[in-house]
């Protein structure tokens, strides 16, 4: 099969990004953002007169920043695929968005203050996940190949879109807020951040879009300031 043309469309919702990618008629929306906003994504959904086929809503991981506009999406869209890891769909369904730990100096107290004091605001209303993904599942869209894989870190059920050769779509696994500084400032496991890069990279694409910040190529990420390195503690 021959990968069609993709186009993706970038929503900047609230204080994260969220995705559309359409290959021929059929679209995947990746993360639903911060709050509810699903006239968004239908509008970025248009390919000319008509309206591309939502085929997939692929939730990263279960933080509330997120998921804002997932369970909408899902009652407009009844027929496309809720997608994450396995790990990550009870949180999913009981509407829980667990807070990290800070990895840094000025994310830690923010971690802390998180856990004691804002956990109850952080909530959101729960969905069920249609397709739990455990280690890897590659899917078709339109004229192009959709691979799902695990990346653990930022928390033990992040998961990442290959879309063919040309991007992947990363979630929190990499921020690119700062120039030259994409480590989570917020992870459950950074120990295992820099071998989830590993994977990242070896999916040969050509651009990655985080769910924070840029997009930025994988060359400049593996070669450039994107060392493969933990921040300083």
């Amino acid at each position: 099969m021959l990968a069609e043309k993709i186009t993706i469309r970038q929503l900047f919702l609230g204080n994260a990004n969220a995705y559309v990618v359409i290959s021929g008629d059929e679209a995947a929306i990746i993360d639903g953002g911060l709050g509810c906003r699903p006239q968004r994504f239908v509008e970025a959904l248009s390919i000319g007169v008509n309206m591309a086929e939502v085929r997939y809503i692929v939730v990263t991981h279960a933080h509330y920043d997120h998921v804002g506009s997932i369970r909408a999406l899902k009652q407009k869209f009844p027929d496309a695929v809720i997608v994450a890891h396995q790990i990550e769909a009870a949180n999913l369904r009981e509407g829980a968005s667990p807070v990290p730990r800070g990895t840094m100096w000025f994310s830690r107290p923010v971690s802390w203050l998180g856990c004691r004091l804002f956990h109850n605001c952080i909530r959101f209303a729960g969905f069920a996940v249609d397709l739990e993904i455990g280690d890897s599942l590659e899917c078709p869209l339109g004229g192009s190949e959709l691979e799902f894989f695990h990346t653990p870190g930022h928390t033990s059920g992040s998961l990442c879109v290959r879309v063919g050769r040309e991007a992947v779509f990363v979630g929190d696994s990499i921020f690119h807020v700062l120039p030259g500084c994409f480590f989570p400032p917020f992870a459950d496991q950074p120990e295992l951040i820099v071998a989830s890069w590993q994977r990242i990279a070896e999916t040969g694409v050509r651009m990655i879009y985080p769910g924070h910040g840029r997009p930025i190529s994988l060359k400049k990420f593996v070669a450039g300031n994107g060392r493969f390195n933990q921040p300083t503690r």
